[in-house]
């Protein structure tokens, strides 16, 4: 695969997850504590979920990593970078519970809400 394949995929996988947590806060008033949490619970309930490998951290070059608020359970952050920095890609990716996709070249680190927002290239 192409970089550009891998950053598209990220971006659905942060789409993705923006998606289901949405979701998941408007049937139960708080949102999965991690993306192990995703995956097993739509795993049980809808069978749509997300991909296992993702689910565990790492998926077709990028490391995935979210977290909640712990104190008001109000908020997430959920980032992606490259695991091979300039192999598997540049770009590293930052969504929070707005689901506005960040992006841009961290340099292989992970990225937050310091990177620009970018325009969405699939739908999710």
């Amino acid at each position: 695969m192409e970089n550009q394949d891998f950053e598209i995929f990220v971006n659905n996988s942060l789409g993705r997850i923006w998606r289901f947590q949405k979701d998941y806060y408007k049937k139960s008033g708080r949102y999965h504590k991690n993306l192990m949490d995703i995956w097993e619970v739509r795993n049980k309930t809808r069978g749509d979920s997300l991909d296992p490998y993702l689910a565990a951290g790492n998926k077709y070059g990028y490391n995935y990593h979210m977290v909640i608020d712990t104190v008001s359970h109000t908020t997430w952050t959920a980032a992606a970078w490259p695991v091979s920095y300039g192999i598997t890609g540049y770009k590293s990716y930052f969504i929070n519970e707005t689901g506005k996709i960040r992006a841009g070249d961290n340099k292989g680190l992970k990225g937050g809400e310091n990177l620009p927002i970018i325009e969405l290239k699939a739908d999710y």
